[in-house]
C-alpha cells in the first residue's frame, strides 16, 4: 500500500493519534485535508514550529501541540514523526 493511502485509509477510520515511523514515508508531504503532523528529534527545541527544519526536541511537546489542535476541534490524524537519535 502506497503512503499516501495508508496514510488516508488511517485517517478515515477515526484514529485520533498515530505514531508512525513508516520507512520511506517521513520524507513525504503528507495530506492535509487527513493528516497534520509534528517532528522530533534529539537535536531539536520545544519552542521550535515542530517541522522537519525546525522539530520539538520532546515527544511531551508534540503531545501538547496535537491536544491543542484536538481542543480546536482538529479530527485529523496526528503523525509524530521521529528523527534520527537517540530520544529519552
Amino acid at each position: 500500500m502506497k503512503c499516501e493511502s495508508m496514510l488516508k485509509a488511517i485517517g478515515m477510520s477515526g484514529v485520533a493519534l498515530g505514531l508512525m515511523m513508516l520507512a520511506g514515508c517521513s520524507d513525504r508531504q503528507w495530506d492535509e485535508r487527513y493528516v497534520f503532523g509534528f517532528y522530533v528529534s534529539p537535536q531539536g527545541n520545544d519552542t521550535n514550529a515542530g517541522t522537519k527544519k525546525a522539530p520539538f526536541a520532546t515527544l511531551e511537546r508534540a503531545r501538547d501541540e496535537v491536544r491543542a489542535a484536538r481542543q480546536t476541534g482538529d479530527e485529523r490524524l496526528a503523525n509524530v514523526i521521529l528523527l534520527p537519535g537517540w530520544h529519552e
